[in-house]
């Protein structure tokens, strides 16, 4: 099994932070080799979605269930057996400077050629996650302090 940890602290609120990533039906505006991503059903704080993902010609499409335990953890785990196992979880907490982001990425694919492959690209993949995330947080802030200044309701995380 492959495995990326990343941790930060960014100057934004936890609750911008959480909006962001857990709005899971924009990642493919943002998330590289996130193709599509769609809510099938919602049960409280658990949602249940079909995720298109591909690097170059290659696709997979799987389901997943999201747990959300609002404001600080984001938890997302295929259900469909490929990948093997996927997981991916977003952790927030507040601190002095804004909030730390924890985001941690494992993945497990089946014959040991894969895994290799897997575990040479995780980190470099855990890496271009979280610029696309940096990158939508401030522009979902700037959003935000436009609509506050021009008297507009605010916006989502979109």
């Amino acid at each position: 099994m492959a495995r990326a940890v990343r941790r930060s602290v960014l100057p934004y609120d936890l609750d911008l932070l959480f909006d962001v990533a857990v709005d899971v039906e924009r990642y493919p505006e943002f998330l590289p080799d996130c193709k599509s991503a769609r809510v099938l059903r919602r049960d409280g704080d658990v949602l249940t979605c079909d995720n298109l993902y591909g690097w170059g010609p290659l696709t997979t499409r799987f389901r997943s269930r999201t747990t959300v335990t609002y404001p600080h953890d984001i938890t997302v785990r295929s259900l469909d057996g490929f990948p093997v196992r996927f997981l991916l979880r977003w952790t927030f907490a507040p601190r002095d400077t804004g909030t730390e982001v924890g985001f941690e990425m494992e993945l497990d694919l089946p014959g040991p050629g894969m895994k290799r492959i897997v575990r040479m690209l995780m980190d470099h993949k855990a890496r271009d996650i979280e610029t696309a995330f940096r990158r939508r947080v401030a522009e979902v802030a700037r959003r935000r302090a436009a609509d506050r200044g021009s008297g507009r309701p605010p916006g989502g995380s979109g």
